[in-house]
């Protein structure tokens, strides 16, 4: 790997390209024994989307409010 984060790797074509890594992509590599069991991706992803959805309601302001509350919280 060099400076700018590349490695060069084989497309579906077999064709050598460059692909940048980020740190989810390397998180993802790092651990892909984890992420290659549904059960954990699917959490995983919930968990994200969870995070997400809190701070949403979270700047929205509506966690004051006891029938909304209950609404995000089923979303989640």
């Amino acid at each position: 790997m060099n400076a700018t984060n590349q490695l060069l790797v084989e497309d579906e074509n077999n064709n050598v390209v460059p692909q940048i890594l980020s740190e989810h992509n390397y998180a993802k590599t790092y651990e892909d024994s984890k992420w290659n069991e549904t059960e954990r991706s699917e959490a995983v992803a919930m968990n994200i989307l969870c995070e997400h959805n809190y701070a949403k309601s979270y700047e929205d302001s509506i966690w004051k409010d006891t029938e909304n509350r209950q609404t995000v919280t089923m979303n989640m």
